[in-house]
């Protein structure tokens, strides 16, 4: 069928049918966003999303981008998301109009199109007529309104009549204009007028001083003993943290005064009950009070119970539930609901999402959603998983029936002879032995079994895991390392803590406080010596001093520390929390529990228990009694108690004592750790495999990568059975991930193409990131307890893995890019078809990229819908993954729109990097957001240079084609020029 358009529009229509515009409006949307996440530094997310997102242009000041104690004037006006969203559907409709025609090939793009409409239609269905608002409720109440904590109304209510009040309201918004254009509101309803003498959008509340220095704002009310200053407003989605509205008022009646007060959401109890101020008019008192505006509903809902679980030995929510009442006389309803996290319920239009509690575990709070197109996302997404689906698939089967094709042509070679053909499995069984090797048990260098207790199980920090774990992940948040060595002896994680439980005099001296930061080593007189590690002896003289600096620190905004400040409060939390709470056992529970209704106890906890029957538990009998003899020396009675120790406790706990044995094997084999090693083994081999014997020393390599893939594989398998969750919960999974994700995509790419590139890349990417994961593992548990709101759901399991694998992509087409560049700026790899093959392999991996980046976006917001009723907030790690999908996307567009070739989209691709990395890392360090990890210097310096070393390689694709070295003129043999073979390569710049 041919293209839907008359020769009379065609001409009108084709300029709108560009891909060069489609590239133009994406790169514009790019820009767009990042401009809108550096922007949450300073503003609020509605306000934002309000300028940038809603509004047809926004003024996008320079500062933004650049230290905030640098003043840098002047900025650009940038079309906002209405105009672009409107000229990329407009762009859209066109290019289907005029240049698509319906066949089955294009079905694919077809529906993907249509689900990217349906996705702009949902955002803007959602930005017209969405409610988001709150159910503040505490245990007993019962309410039938919810409050818009983004907006403020002043309530004037008389209580007079016995059945029902009055309520008259006046929106902040009035009162604000009011005050702006020095307007009195006057209105037939109210009972007296209003007149604005101040406004505050964030207000602080202060205590006015009994020696009169500060003036007092109001004549009534609060306002004599309390004064309003303003605020900055609260920036980015920070957690709990809002607007307080606060107002000077004087209050008027035909023309006299009643007073002038002070109103503020500042007056309310913890019960979210606003405090009153009376206004008495003509005998009639009125209650008046700044409260968030109010919605109320035909429905109402009691707070039965409300829970509040937390994981054992933590304040970490492992739970929040709301057993509710929902009446709703006109429908005949009452009935009970349970509302958890990841479960809401739905009725009369609204869905009331678990959100937040009223402190101290007295209420819940209800995220109380109504949202008409909530629904569009849902069909969008089958939409364009099916679209992407069908035409990659179909481009695809293209593809491999022309590869097939092209192999078939190619004839054996038998190159490296017998040698050739046994090298490969002669270096698979050499992986084998290094493997097989690792399996054996530590070599008993002490009398005491420490290894068998180090593998018992222990709940801390809210997870049940053997004592080795806890001593690995202390010992290494204190020293940077597993070990340490003590004159000269080297001395395992769990040897030291169980000095440190038992023998604290000979603990107190190992040096395991790592201090490298020249001015902390200066507040304590050690910068003139050569050490950067320290014995608790050493630093006990200057704890007193320490915990007085980390108590000034901890006034200073965490935003505002500076390195400095950062590493003398982190020294201070290892000393308290970490060291000492394992030398005193406060953080550690060793105990089982009594039953099904108990959590693991310390061994205090556990000895309370005894008081009814006058004698300890046996096994608080027998776990002091190993310490006991520990701290004598005596290895027999030690290891005796430990096996009845042990047999007790795989008898109570068989489950928690099988998982710890295994994950101290896991600690000790270190899979992740070999699979580095191997990987450098395969990446040596393939560049030694360019420079001869390419055959049989790149099929040994592919051998070696694929062992190691099995290795990584078996360690994500193993990190999945412990936890229990998806194989990516937080950076130093997902690092992981990433790995394997790239390694998988090099090797299924190495098999089609066969050119050592794909090994190559394998072998580099997974050495890379599980390096980054090595570096990202000092924070503490890698398999921490999750927040209630990430407990494992389908959604989010879904969600993790399509992401991450869309970022192992991302960054697998910015590696081949590279290859790309340097293999042609360097040797002569594109000469022959290698130039074409590369940039084959490219645009498949970016279409893959894609596919995978934008399924996981989308999951991502169906999560968060099912999760607090919002599919999208443009929160600045949602934004980054959505760069990485627009970003993809721009490269696919302009290679079909001729815009970028193989080398431009080989640059294009490096950029990709950068695009991903700043997604992945720098998102996270903004200080904002629901993702905001915090800012971290180490962090910042490697991310820039990484980004430095990627606009480096891009500065080499530019680099003009006669000085690349692949197309060098080449001084050919005679003969090979009488008989025209001239190796030209195949490449598009």
């Amino acid at each position: 069928m041919e293209p839907l358009v008359t020769d009379t529009l065609k001409p009108i229509l084709k300029p709108l049918a560009s891909l060069r515009l489609t590239v133009v409006l994406l790169a514009a949307s790019i820009f767009l966003i990042f401009a809108s996440t550096w922007a949450q530094i300073d503003r609020g997310i509605w306000d934002v999303m309000r300028a940038y997102f809603r509004n047809y242009y926004v003024w996008i000041d320079f500062q933004i981008f650049l230290p905030r104690d640098w003043d840098v004037p002047g900025g650009i006006y940038w079309p906002g998301g209405f105009l672009l969203g409107a000229l990329l559907v407009l762009n859209l409709l066109a290019a289907h109009t005029v240049r698509f025609k319906l066949n089955w090939k294009r079905s694919g793009i077809i529906l993907i199109h249509v689900s990217l409409l349906l996705f702009l239609l949902g955002e803007g269905i959602t930005g017209h007529f969405a409610l988001e608002t709150q159910m503040p409720i505490y245990e007993g109440q019962t309410v039938s309104w919810s409050q818009d904590i983004r907006e403020s109304e002043l309530a004037i209510v008389d209580t007079s009549p016995a059945d029902h009040d009055r309520v008259v309201v006046v929106p902040a918004s009035m009162l604000d204009g009011a005050f702006k254009h020095q307007r009195v509101i006057a209105h037939a309803a109210m009972p007296f007028d209003i007149k604005v003498e101040q406004f505050f959008e964030n207000a602080s509340l202060i205590r006015l001083p009994q020696d009169g220095s500060i003036k007092a704002q109001a004549t009534q009310g609060f306002g004599l003993t309390h004064a309003v200053r303003r605020a900055a407003d609260v920036s980015g989605v920070e957690g709990g943290g809002i607007n307080l509205p606060a107002a000077v008022v004087e209050f008027q009646r035909d023309g006299e005064s009643l007073g002038k007060y002070v109103v503020t959401i500042h007056f309310q109890n913890d019960d979210y009950i606003y405090a009153p101020q009376k206004v008495e008019v003509a005998g009639q008192t009125y209650d008046v009070y700044l409260r968030f505006r109010r919605h109320y509903k035909p429905y109402a809902i009691k707070l039965i119970d409300f829970r509040h679980d937390k994981y054992t030995g933590t304040e970490i929510a492992r739970n929040f539930s709301s057993d509710i009442q929902l009446i709703d006389p006109t429908h005949s309803e009452d009935r009970p609901a349970k509302i958890y996290m990841n479960n809401p319920l739905r009725y009369g239009g609204d869905t009331l999402y678990q959100a937040d509690w009223i402190k101290p575990a007295r209420g819940t709070v209800l995220q109380v959603v109504a949202n008409p197109g909530w629904q569009i996302p849902y069909v969008a997404f089958a939409l364009a998983s099916l679209g992407l689906l069908v035409h990659f698939g179909i481009v695809l089967g293209q593809f491999l029936r022309r590869n097939r094709v092209a192999r078939a042509a190619v004839v054996p070679s038998n190159v490296g002879g017998v040698m050739g053909q046994y090298l490969p499995w002669a270096a698979g069984v050499l992986c084998l032995v290094y493997l097989i090797w690792g399996l054996r048990p530590p070599q008993q260098t002490s009398p005491f079994e420490v290894p068998r207790f180090a593998s018992l199980p222990v709940s801390y920090q809210g997870r049940v895991k053997p004592l080795d774990t806890v001593a690995r992940n202390a010992l290494l948040a204190l020293n940077g390392r597993q070990s340490l060595k003590h004159e000269g002896l080297r001395i395992t994680a769990a040897h030291w803590l169980t000095d440190l439980m038992t023998r604290r005099d000979i603990a107190f001296e190992y040096e395991v406080f790592r201090i490298d930061h020249p001015e902390v080593l200066a507040l304590f007189g050690w910068d003139k010596t050569n050490k950067k590690r320290f014995s608790y002896n050493d630093i006990g003289p200057q704890r007193e001093q320490l915990l007085g600096q980390a108590d000034q620190v901890n006034k200073v905004p965490q935003k505002q520390r500076n390195s400095f400040q950062v590493k003398l409060l982190q020294l201070a939390q290892n000393v308290m929390f970490v060291f000492e709470a394992l030398a005193t056992h406060q953080e550690l529970h060793p105990m089982p529990p009594l039953d099904a209704d108990h959590d693991w106890m310390t061994l205090q906890e556990a000895a309370a228990h005894s008081h009814a029957s006058g004698r300890l538990p046996r096994m608080v009998e027998q776990y002091a009694g190993m310490l006991q003899s520990y701290s004598e020396q005596n290895a027999d009675t030690f290891n005796d108690t430990l096996a009845t120790y042990r047999g007790d406790m795989v008898e109570k706990q068989p489950d928690a004592s099988r998982k710890a044995r295994f994950e101290a094997f896991f600690n000790y084999f270190a899979p992740f750790a070999r699979a580095r090693v191997l990987y450098v083994v395969a990446g040596l081999l393939v560049m030694f495999s360019w420079l001869g014997w390419r055959g049989p020393l790149g099929r040994a390599a592919f051998m070696i990568v694929v062992i190691t893939l099995v290795l990584h594989t078996c360690g994500l398998a193993a990190r999945v059975y412990l936890s229990g969750r998806p194989p990516v919960t937080n950076l130093y999974s997902s690092a992981v991930f990433i790995g394997w994700g790239c390694v998988l995509f090099c090797l299924v790419m190495e098999r089609l193409f066969r050119n050592g590139v794909g090994t190559l890349i394998a072998s580099v990417s997974g050495f890379l990131t599980l390096l980054v994961a090595w570096a990202l593992a000092g924070d503490g548990d890698t398999m921490a307890v999750l927040q209630a709101v990430l407990d494992t759901n389908f959604w989010l399991a879904t969600h993790v893995v399509c992401i991450t694998l869309g970022y192992s992509a991302t960054f697998l087409a910015g590696a081949v890019g590279a290859v790309f560049i340097l293999g042609g700026l360097f040797t002569s790899m594109h000469r022959g078809d290698g130039g074409k093959r590369i940039g084959q392999m490219q645009y498949g991996i970016i279409a893959f990229a894609l596919l995978l980046s934008l399924i996981g976006t989308v999951l991502g917001g169906i999560w968060a819908d099912q999760s607090w009723g919002r599919f999208w907030g443009w929160d600045p790690k949602e934004n980054g993954a959505l760069l990485i999908v627009l970003w993809n996307a721009l490269i696919l567009h302009a290679r079909w729109g001729g815009l970028a070739k193989a080398r431009g989209v080989a640059v294009l691709a490096v950029f990709g990097n950068i695009v991903t990395s700043w997604s992945y890392f720098g998102t996270n360090m903004l200080g904002v957001g629901l993702h905001a990890y915090g800012f971290i210097d180490s962090a910042v310096f490697w991310l820039g240079t990484f980004v430095f070393s990627q606009l480096a390689l891009m500065g080499f694709g530019l680099v003009p084609l006669r000085l690349w070295r692949s197309f060098a003129v080449v001084q050919l043999r005679p003969q090979d020029a009488a008989a025209g073979n001239r190796p030209t390569p195949q490449l598009a710049s």
